[in-house]
């Protein structure tokens, strides 16, 4: 069975970013577009006041809904800056108040990055971002090393620890210390009022190891491996170079784990999956997205102990 390959709205939509700065000068608003043009031919969608921003527009609404909305808020801090905010003056004292609100509110600490672009750090970062990791890109060259430290962030690739391998004998105790999730007689009306990890998963995930040429495929393709019906219309596609969840109402992907998989199986309460190869086994964390373990399986003991355990699929 070969599966065609399907156009997505969600996955490779770019990041959003707003950039938050205070009018030090001309030269300094002519560097924040220069910075805001590079980072979007970079694949980031950066929405600034000069752009965005007409004569007769609320600017307070404007400043509260892309706060609100993007995925980042990228804060350019100077001296005038920090002088701003702290004293609640202007523009960048109103962005004050709303960034330190949605900061302790959504507590999503790393939407919110600091850049220092001009003075020390003491005398330039408000008082909410002191003690904050920032990219330091000061200077008229400044730093590519920093500035791709940035971009690694917004686009979701920065560095991840590599998994620890294990062998049969830890696999089988990791597998047996795992709570049971429910008996296999359990009605489809009892699981019908489950929300399920898998269901709530967005984005793209892949192999560590694998080449960025090799991750870079075209959604849906590959030869079946495992289909799972999650609920009325998410169907869960295992092929033979990853898994990908279907909504088949509307066609579009919601995450997608690119790993080489001749076959699959998904645990009851749909929070791990296994994608086996000839001689391993990858075990997903459907909570976040990240790889759990991985074990050399070259006798096939471990998939049998995953299949034994409580992590026993609730659909064939």
């Amino acid at each position: 069975m070969e599966i065609d390959s399907v156009e997505t709205n969600n996955i490779g939509k770019p990041p959003k970013a707003f950039i938050s700065y205070s009018w030090d000068s001309d030269e300094h608003r002519e560097w924040v577009v220069n910075f805001a043009a590079r980072l979007r031919s970079e694949g980031i969608e950066v929405i600034l006041d000069q752009w965005y921003v007409a004569p007769g527009d609320q600017l307070t609404e404007f400043m509260e809904r892309e706060i609100r909305e993007n995925d980042f808020v990228l804060i350019v801090c100077t001296p005038r800056y920090k002088e701003r905010s702290d004293g609640r003056i202007g523009g960048v004292g109103y962005e004050g108040d709303i960034l330190t609100a949605e900061a302790l509110t959504a507590r999503n600490h790393k939407k919110f990055i600091p850049i220092l672009r001009s003075g020390e750090w003491s005398d330039a970062a408000p008082s909410w971002l002191i003690g904050r990791y920032y990219i330091d890109i000061r200077g008229e060259k400044y730093s590519e090393k920093n500035y791709t430290d940035l971009l690694d962030t917004l686009l979701n690739r920065r560095p991840q620890a590599p998994p620890v391998n294990v062998n049969v004998s830890q696999a089988r105790t990791f597998l047996q210390a795992l709570p049971s999730v429910g008996s296999t007689s359990a009605t489809s009306a009892e699981l019908t009022n489950v929300t399920y990890p898998a269901t709530t998963l967005q984005g793209r995930f892949r192999l560590f190891d694998l080449h960025e040429d090799q991750s870079v495929l075209q959604l849906g393709q590959g030869r079946a491996a495992g289909l799972f019906l999650l609920d009325k219309k998410l169907i869960l596609i295992c092929t033979t170079i990853g898994a990908r969840l279907f909504d088949f109402t509307t066609g579009s992907i919601l995450w997608e784990i690119t790993c080489p998989s001749l076959k699959s199986d998904l645990n009851r309460s749909a929070s791990m999956l296994a994608l086996a190869s000839p001689d391993e086994i990858y075990l997903w964390d459907l909570h976040d997205g990240h790889l759990a373990w991985r074990v050399n399986d070259s006798r096939g003991q471990v998939w049998l102990l995953f299949k034994m355990s409580a992590m026993v699929r609730y659909i064939s």
